[in-house]
């Protein structure tokens, strides 16, 4: 369905459904990053939503470059007249996520910085300013490969999951499939993807690079300190994290669209909610169900 709608209104339902999601899961982003460097994990709901402004933006603006840009991939894919095939939808996740890095990883390192040293999303930007470019793009690498298979997973992995599984219990309720499918989707994409988070959390939270330089010298110096333990540090935090998020952006692209675009939609009321026709289930991007 992202085919249908322009790329404001894919840009549009990306930004709101990005932030209805970090509102509800920003406490695990801070005992992900917390577990991955070591610091000491707490309760204290100040210190849990730390960043969590700075997050908005990256979560906004990531996920409305995300819909966007794998809607612009859909159109060009399918000209609008079928369906992408399971290595289309893998594939345009995984390019949209990983371009969205440029958008993701300053947004992310203010977030790290602000975890790790306090203070406010203003006093943040204008010390990584001030120190230069390289300080700026910290961590880019891992965070355009970690956006690329994580974006694989909501935007190609799940709805097929989903699609599969509808196929095999045609009666069976859709929302407990979308369950199943995140869950899936997410197992998948978190333990491919985790290596990449864990160099790249650990090189934001280190800008003056006094324990981590290179992604590769990070790489080698996070495997020093345990192997491959030390590379899925948090990763039951990011595990509860994904999960979630695979869930509500697969369901928030699929309710909102009708709701705040019905003309591009080709709305029909019906029982009080617009229903888009002659979409597919089985497309996540901006899908909505058949009549």
């Amino acid at each position: 369905m992202a085919s249908r709608l322009n790329k404001r209104e894919n840009a549009t339902v990306g930004a709101v459904a990005g932030i209805a999601d970090i509102t509800g899961i920003q406490w695990a982003y801070y005992l992900k990053n917390a577990r991955q460097q070591g610091l000491p994990l707490t309760l204290n709901p100040r210190i849990l939503y730390r960043g969590y402004g700075a997050n908005c933006i990256n979560i906004a603006a990531g996920t409305c470059f995300q819909f966007a840009f794998n809607g612009m991939l859909e159109g060009v894919l399918t000209d609008g007249s079928r369906k992408l095939t399971v290595a289309e939808q893998l594939g345009s996740g995984f390019v949209a996520g990983f371009a969205s890095g440029i958008v993701a990883s300053p947004a992310e390192l203010v977030m790290t910085q602000q975890q790790v040293k306090g203070g406010s999303l203003g006093s943040n930007v204008s010390r990584l300013v001030l120190a230069g470019p390289s300080a700026c793009l910290r961590g880019l690498t891992p965070t355009c490969f970690r956006e690329g298979i994580f974006a694989s997973a909501y935007l190609g992995l799940a709805p097929v999951l989903r699609t599969k599984l509808q196929e095999k219990m045609p009666s069976a309720n859709e929302e407990a499939l979308r369950v199943l499918a995140a869950v899936g989707g997410a197992a998948v994409c978190g333990a491919l993807s985790h290596p990449f988070d864990t160099v790249k959390t650990c090189m934001q939270g280190d800008v003056e690079r006094r324990d981590y330089g290179t992604p590769k010298q990070t790489a080698r110096a996070i495997w020093s300190q345990g192997g491959l333990a030390a590379m899925y540090r948090g990763i039951e935090f990011r595990f509860l994290r994904q999960v979630w998020q695979v869930w509500v952006l697969d369901l928030l692209r699929v309710k909102l669209s009708p709701i705040l675009f019905p003309a591009s939609c080709g709305l029909v009321q019906s029982a009080g909610f617009g229903i888009c026709e002659g979409s597919s289930v089985g497309s996540l991007a901006f899908d909505v169900e058949r009549q």
